[in-house]
């Protein structure tokens, strides 16, 4: 579903999307930013996702890529949970669970959004973030994906 603005100046239709362009530079750069400000150390990730993945919906009516359903109070709990309430990581990660479900559902795949945050929790460079994703996506450490 695409949406439209109108802007009074100039006169001309802006083609929007809802969603999160990941791919565009200034996404980018936002990310390494965050990642500089955050406290969250990679093993407290691995043990947040864990912890996700246990409170998760699975079964036949989850339609995700994983199978797994996580809710946005099952990830502020599990937050709870695992002492990542703290500033700023909370916020951030809340407003990042916020964005990542983009069509409003109150869930997210948490094996794609904690891929897609694992930057955060590393401020090493390309090869190591990239690693790290991986690592992030083999919950069950088979070394496959």
């Amino acid at each position: 579903a695409r949406a439209y603005q109108i802007h009074s100046f100039p006169k001309r239709y802006i083609k929007t999307r809802m969603g999160n362009d990941t791919s565009k530079p200034s996404n980018r750069m936002a990310v390494l930013a965050l990642a500089h400000m955050m406290r969250i150390t990679k093993p407290q990730l691995l043990a947040l996702r864990d912890r996700c993945l246990s409170a998760s919906e699975t079964g036949q009516d989850v339609h995700s890529p994983s199978g797994y359903r996580l809710t946005r109070a099952n990830f502020v709990d599990a937050m709870a949970d695992m002492n990542v309430a703290i500033e700023p990581d909370y916020n951030v990660l809340e407003k990042l669970f916020v964005m990542w479900d983009r069509n409003g559902v109150d869930w997210v795949d948490p094996l794609v959004f904690f891929t897609g945050i694992s930057p955060l929790a590393s401020v090493m460079d390309v090869a190591t973030k990239l690693k790290f994703s991986l690592e992030v996506y083999d919950y069950k450490r088979s070394g496959r994906i």
